[in-house]
């Protein structure tokens, strides 16, 4: 027998020397297995003596289990450097792009207004939505909304030709909860609404959301806890809030809400334009006229609302560039030393300023009237003779009040005796122009004399300044000339008209500071002669107060005033001539629009009249206007010479040569004169006051005023003032009672009567009974003339209010039953749908629901659109009556920047025209163009086909629950008709998916355009879903091939299959479809998976083929298959 260590050392050695798993088991077969060299000698032990067998065997034994074990560590060894190698031949660049799903999302706005919604709901709101296209009830008289009123004019509002129009505000929907809800209401009316504006801060269309809460004893100060809890909860940082006097004719009182800013937290940021502060909604009060036209008693009930655009809280939040689309206020500049001239606080300018933006005037500018220089004095002209070498050059000496200067002067103003602004050796003008010592054409020149253009006081660099005598010669010309003086731009609300003026403004700041103000003295003008033009008041109800006044021997040829022109400067205006600078002057200083016209250029008397057909006015400003029947006109035996309240005529025009004057000042109707300057492009200082109101009883005083003022500069002898009045069409101050408990219920806080006393009495508005009924003070006063906005106890609580401080009022949250909101089980919602749509890797947008009708002909060419009378441009001029248009629009944007993958989706009304009127429907949409994925690293370069689409469009199917849905091929115009689909459920069609039609996208200049457009409604219909148990047993699967025509589709091979397993069938899987080698050129293969289940057993061998046998059967007589 052979030595068994001789064995064992060559089987290690083997051992040792294998190299993989397979070797080592050669060797392990080669001395352990059956026939192995070790096992032999253990089967040659019974040769062996009955005395040796025993160790033999041990030895054997041991050799075994010591080869055994070499064998194991070895064979570990080698699993281990294989795992290691396999590990390093699996390693991969974790540095590689990783693959992503399509990453959809939602819109900025739709996030910010979900975010809104989301605040509001969990107060207990419900939201609201309405119609776009509404009419004009209940976007403007429902809400108290003057016909006056500038919003509803065809310049800031998109109307049709019936007389509907797009809303401009979402506050439709809350009349309508009112006129269909009783209290108490809590709902937020979320949605688009268009305004007719266009610029760099402004779009026509625009996201809003508008709240309303009413119910009893509801308050100033539950506004104001409401507002404020929202504002901190939807930033989620503890702003400072504070809430301004403002207007809304459908609230009051009302407010502006400013916030302090998010961006630089109130330090002052170009987003706050460095005010600290940002302006974010408004709100007030419901008007009682509002509530009561909506069938709610206002003496039981009241309310609040408030408004603000989701686009503005979307671009505050995620910290976009600035956007202001809110209402438009009206614009007053003013020099703070003329208004401290009739009333001066004893405040610091920026406290001055912060207490009239509190008050409801907001400053909105404020600008230095003069820029920095220094070393200019008050000089006098002493001397002026012709430079000896210079025809245009003068010599002068100049008298600074201390030494005479030689000044050569270039201006043909400059003459002896002449009072301006003398430049010194060493002084510094604008712009760091530095005044040294000259020589011109041989002549030393020490100094300069100045025009107002060379010292920044405005654009007139013809001749030097001509200061008034008055002033002290070498007086510091800063100082003397009061330049520390700012132009101060305010904003005002539609119903302050009455601040249109210094009169007005310094009338409200005596009110804010019990301070007497002290007015100009006006003095009736004796008549010197008895000459007057005669007046006749053709249309009374437009203009019932006429005044005019004769003035003859003027001379315009006289300069305005040097004071006069500073005023007119720092309020805005520029110098023209005498005449119209004085109708200026007091235009600003009393609020009353005035006109003078050339008197030798009108004759036989002034007539007042509305336009007939064929008048027609050449305008001051050069423009012929053809005039239609609701101009208000002034005219003469002649024609027309001027649209009243807006602007003249050029031919009664006054010139230079003009030497008699007829002077006009009239008190005009607002609604005579609303929206006349817009209707032919104009917008004067006039028209704006007008249109606004005038105090009815300031005319008189104008005219004394104007008068005075012209003989003073340009001479003249007045006659007496002709003034034609209208007395029952004038406006009449009425009565109006305010009751302390309604003003403390409405506020929200205690109120005491003096306080209520010393308001009436500073805002003069005049007390003719005071009474104490149980306790319930009540006052009923007239208000003044100017204050024409105040007619019923709403307006009184708002100016108590205003002078109260609405920031003095507590704040506090509103009480209310807790109600358990209801959740339709049977319905989605939007925002789910829209969060669904993301999820699939689609991007929403919001674009135009007024389109090119270009476009709208190609996308829709059997439908007549719906058109607007007054669009922003003919690009914008059709509403769209489907989704595709503005799909389109932003593929091509898309494009056009260089992207090459669209998944977008929209969802939004369309707007068809029918036999019963105008139908609004919501749809959703969506747009797949260019590659299947993004491009990257393992992705194909495939663009994506009908079949990406029709699996987008089954997936929204599916989410939303919906059964017996079907496909049909599709008969439109606008898509492929090989590759596109009408979708049906219950056999009612709900919309259409498919690319877009060859020609269509060459018009386009796009390829490859797939799109779908369903009903949203039917989408977001959720079927109520019943439990069914899942089987207990088994499910089996089947796979076989079927060869069909190519005519067969899909639907129709799934349709006999279900019909012909029936429930047993709970999968039906086309998972192959191929044609090619082996099959007919005619015909197709389709490879299908059967997936069975009983409810009842297990399904064995037989069951399973005899279903299998019955779908073959029921498609070889169905559709004629056989088995591949």
């Amino acid at each position: 027998m052979m030595d068994t260590q001789e064995i064992l050392a060559r089987a290690l050695q083997a051992a040792e020397a294998a190299e993989d798993l397979r070797a080592l088991d050669e060797v392990r077969v080669a001395y352990l297995g059956k026939k192995g060299e070790l096992t032999g000698l253990l089967k040659g032990l019974g040769k062996l003596d009955a005395s040796e067998r025993p160790a033999a065997g041990a030895k054997i034994n041991e050799a075994k289990e010591a080869l055994q074990a070499t064998l194991d560590l070895r064979k570990n060894n080698l699993e281990q450097a294989q795992l290691a190698q396999s590990l390093a031949q699996e390693s991969v660049d974790i540095s590689l792009p990783g693959r992503h799903p399509d990453q959809g999302g939602l819109h900025p706005v739709t996030q910010a207004m979900y975010r809104i919604e989301e605040i509001f709901v969990g107060a207990g709101y419900s939201v609201v939505t309405g119609p776009e296209v509404e009419n004009d009830y209940y976007n403007f008289e429902a809400l108290n909304i003057p016909a006056h009123h500038p919003a509803r004019a065809m310049h800031d509002t998109f109307y049709f030709g019936d007389g509907q129009l797009l809303r401009t505000h979402t506050s439709p929907s809350q009349v309508h909860t009112m006129e269909n809800q009783t209290p108490p209401i809590r709902v937020i009316c979320p949605g688009r609404v268009y305004r007719r504006d266009s610029d760099l801060t402004h779009s026509p269309m625009f996201h809003q959301v508008e709240g309303l809460v009413v119910d009893k004893d509801i308050s100033f100060a539950d506004l104001k806890g409401t507002v404020t809890d929202f504002i901190r909860k939807f930033f989620e940082k503890d702003l400072a809030v504070r809430f301004r006097p403002s207007y809304f004719p459908f609230t009051e009182p009302s407010a502006e809400v400013d916030v302090q800013c998010v961006h630089c937290m109130g330090d002052g940021c170009r987003v706050c334009s460095h005010t600290g502060w940002l302006e974010v909604m408004g709100c007030g009060l419901v008007h009682p006229n509002v509530l009561e036209m909506s069938g709610i008693d206002s003496e039981v009930y009241s309310g609040f609302a408030f408004g603000f655009g989701g686009d503005r809280l979307a671009m505050l939040l995620y910290e976009v560039d600035d956007l202001r689309l809110f209402f438009e206020n009206d614009d007053m500049k003013f020099s703070e030393a003329w208004l401290r001239e009739w009333v001066n606080p004893d405040l610091a300018r920026e406290d001055l300023l912060q207490q009239l933006t509190m008050a409801g005037l907001e400053v909105d500018g404020v600008e230095p009237v003069a820029e920095t220089f220094s070393g200019v004095v008050v000089g006098l002209v002493e001397s002026c003779e012709k430079h000896p070498d210079a025809d245009k050059l003068s010599l002068c000496s100049v008298f600074d009040g201390k030494e005479r200067h030689q000044v050569i002067c270039g201006a043909p103003n400059v003459r002896k005796g002449l009072v301006t602004a003398y430049a010194k050796v060493g002084a510094v003008l604008p712009d760091n122009f530095k005044i040294k010592k000259a020589k011109l054409r041989g002549v030393e020149s020490f100094g300069m004399l100045c025009s107002a253009a060379e010292l920044g006081l405005g654009d007139d660099h013809d001749g030097i300044l001509e200061l008034p005598e008055a002033l002290s010669v070498g007086a510091d010309f800063f100082t003397a000339y009061a330049l520390d003086d700012v132009t101060v731009d305010v904003d005002l609300t539609p119903n302050r008209g009455d601040c249109l003026s210094l009169r007005g403004l310094a009338r409200e700041v005596g009110v804010l500071n019990n301070l007497t103000v002290a007015y100009p003295q006006v003095d009736a003008v004796a008549a010197t002669h008895n000459e007057t033009f005669t007046v006749e008041l053709a249309n009374p109800e437009g203009c019932p107060r006429y005044l005019g006044r004769v003035i003859k021997g003027i001379d315009l040829t006289k300069p305005t005033p040097a004071w006069m022109r500073e005023r007119l400067r720092r309020c805005g205006l520029r110098s023209i001539d005498p005449a119209v600078d004085v109708t200026n002057y007091v235009l600003i200083e009393l609020g009353q629009p005035m006109h003078a016209f050339d008197l030798n250029q009108i004759s036989d008397g002034i007539v007042v009249r509305n336009a007939v057909a064929g008048d027609n006015l050449t305008l001051l400003d050069g423009q012929d206007v053809d005039l239609d029947e609701q101009t208000l006109l002034i005219t003469d035996a002649n024609g027309p010479v001027a649209i009243a309240g807006v602007m003249g005529g050029e031919r009664s025009g006054v010139q230079t040569n003009t030497e008699d004057l007829f002077l006009e000042c009239a008190f005009f109707s607002p609604l005579a004169i609303a929206g006349t300057a817009r209707r032919y492009g104009l917008h004067t200082d006039a028209s704006h006051r007008y249109e606004r109101g005038v105090d009815y009883e300031l005319q008189a005083v104008a005219m004394e005023r104007a008068t005075q003022l012209l003989i003073d500069i340009v001479g003249g002898e007045p006659g007496p003032v002709t003034e034609v009045v209208a007395s029952e069409q004038l406006p009449s101050a009425q009565p109006v009672t305010l009751r302390q408990r309604r003003l403390q219920q409405l506020l929200g806080t205690a109120v005491e009567a003096q306080q209520v006393d010393d308001a009436f009495a500073r805002l003069d508005f005049k007390v003719i009974e005071r009474s104490d009924k149980d306790g319930d003070i009540s006052w009923t006063i007239v208000p003044p003339s100017h204050r024409f906005d105040i007619a019923i106890e709403a307006d009184l609580v708002e100016e108590i209010c205003r002078i109260f401080g609405y920031n003095n009022i507590p704040s506090k949250n509103p009480t209310a039953a807790l109600e358990l909101r209801s959740i339709d089980i049977e319905q989605n919602s939007e925002a789910a749908l829209k969060r669904h749509l993301a999820g699939l890797g689609l991007q929403e947008v919001i674009t135009y629901t007024f389109i090119d009708p270009a476009l709208q002909d190609l996308l829709d060419p059997q439908v007549a659109p719906l058109a607007l009378a007054n669009p922003m441009s003919s690009e914008q001029s059709v509403m769209r009556t489907n989704m595709l248009p503005g799909l389109v629009d932003a593929a091509q944007n898309n494009k056009a920047r260089q992207q090459d993958q669209v998944r977008i989706f929209e969802v939004g009304q369309t707007f068809l025209p029918d036999s019963q009127g105008l139908k609004q429907r919501m749809m959703v949409a969506g747009l797949l163009w260019g590659r299947r994925q993004a491009q990257n690293w393992h992705a194909g370069s495939d663009n994506v086909d009908f079949y990406d689409l029709k699996g987008l469009v089954d997936d929204l199917c599916n989410w939303a629950g919906l059964s017996n849905v079907q496909v049909e091929r599709a008969d439109d115009m606008v898509l492929h008709p090989g590759q596109s689909a009408n979708l049906l459920v219950n056999g009612q069609p709900i919309g259409r998916f498919g690319r877009l039609h060859p020609e269509v996208e060459n018009r386009l200049e796009l390829s490859g355009v797939f799109v779908f457009e369903l009903d949203a409604q039917s989408i977001l219909s959720r079927p109520r879903r019943v439990f069914t148990g899942l089987s207990r047993y088994p499910s089996v699967r089947r796979d076989f091939a079927v060869v069909v025509d190519k005519a067969v589709t899909a639907a129709e091979v799934e349709a006999v299959v279900r019909e012909a397993l029936g429930e047993i069938l709970v999968e039906f899987r086309l998972f192959d479809v191929y044609e090619g080698k082996g099959i007919d050129l005619n015909e197709k293969s389709l490879a299908i998976g059967l997936t069975l289940q009983s409810q009842d057993a297990t399904l064995n061998e037989e069951d399973i083929g005899h279903y299998a046998q019955a779908a073959v059967s029921a498609l070889e007589s169905a559709v004629k298959a056989r088995l591949r």
